[in-house]
């Protein structure tokens, strides 16, 4: 099987193509995968910055909560 270049018409082997691929992909596998981990994680510490806050704020509403069921039952 062969493919044929739309633009020059040339024909090369689809097995070379195959290889070019894979030989490309394995190069970039290794950049691409460390710069995903690096937005996922400052994704995680914006998430996080957001949630804290908020998790404090629920911790809070909390103990008072538990104040007010506490003078409730005497």
């Amino acid at each position: 099987m062969y493919y044929c270049c739309p633009s020059c018409k040339k024909k090369i082997s689809s097995e070379k193509i195959h290889e070019s691929i894979f030989a490309d992909f394995s190069l970039r596998w290794g950049r691409e995968l460390k710069y995903y981990e690096k937005q996922t994680d400052k994704i995680l510490n914006r998430w996080k910055k957001g949630l804290e806050p908020k998790i404090n704020d629920l911790n809070e509403n909390l103990g008072k909560l538990k104040y007010l069921l506490s003078t409730l039952d005497n």
